[in-house]
């Protein structure tokens, strides 16, 4: 999670902005791991000003520092140790964190305005982009949005079913183990997805005696495959990335 979400004075302003839904309710039952790329690719707090420019980049305002490349070494570096969490709550509106639309500069391509506003507001934050690309199951949100009631609560189901099916894929698991999972999240994915008749597909017809999953797509696909069902089916609908 963002770092500034959990209290660390490490946003541009020196400040924080701590969740009290997130240290407090959901705290009780997660293990936070904090994370502020701009703080870990060397600035300071507080600090200059950055920006999203059309073309990808992240600069100061002056535009006198690009932080692209140290930007995109940082979550190369991360992303192995990210892969093992069950969600990320991202702070909204940053140009290094935040999920969807974000205002983004004019880069000097012909035809953009010149006036130092935005081109557009379909930008999203350089780290936050790279981890949900490399990831694209894992459950993320933004602060903002976590202020949604509804968003909320799909948000929790998403992280909690992400955490159980890794554990169950963690351990010494079976075609019967998989049903029993299929079976005990079948009425939470079609509370997403009231239309997905293909959930029928993810499970039983796995579970055959005649074709067992470990002849056909191996263990390691299964598990794949069924984490991109399940993640999709609960997804159903509920927009996290752009």
């Amino acid at each position: 999670m963002s770092s500034c979400l959990l209290g660390a004075p490490v946003r541009y302003n020196g400040g924080h902005s701590r969740d009290r839904f997130l240290t407090g309710a959901l705290a009780a039952h997660v293990d936070w791991v904090p994370v502020c790329p701009e703080i870990e690719i060397g600035l300071g707090a507080p600090r200059p000003t950055l920006r999203l420019l059309s073309d990808g980049r992240i600069v100061t305002k002056d535009r006198t520092c690009d932080h692209t490349d140290a930007m995109t070494g940082l979550a190369d570096d991360r992303l192995p140790d990210l892969a093992g969490v069950d969600g990320y709550v991202f702070k909204s509106r940053s140009p290094s964190c935040g999920l969807l639309s974000l205002p983004r500069y004019a880069s000097g391509r012909p035809g953009e305005r010149t006036d130092g506003q935005p081109v557009d507001r379909r930008g999203r934050g350089v780290f936050a982009a790279l981890v949900t690309d490399a990831l694209p199951h894992l459950p993320a949100e933004e602060d903002g949005r976590l202020r949604d009631p509804v968003l909320r609560e799909h948000f929790v189901e998403r992280v909690f079913a992400h955490a159980r099916l890794r554990e169950l894929f963690a351990g010494d698991w079976s075609p019967r183990a998989l049903v029993a999972f299929h079976s005990r999240h079948k009425l939470l994915s079609q509370g997403h997805r009231p239309d997905a008749m293909e959930y029928r597909g993810v499970g039983w017809p796995w579970y055959s005696r005649s074709t067992p999953p470990r002849k056909t797509l191996g263990w390691k696909t299964l598990a794949e495959v069924f984490n991109v069902h399940l993640n999709s089916l609960l997804n159903g609908g509920v927009v996290t990335t752009p």
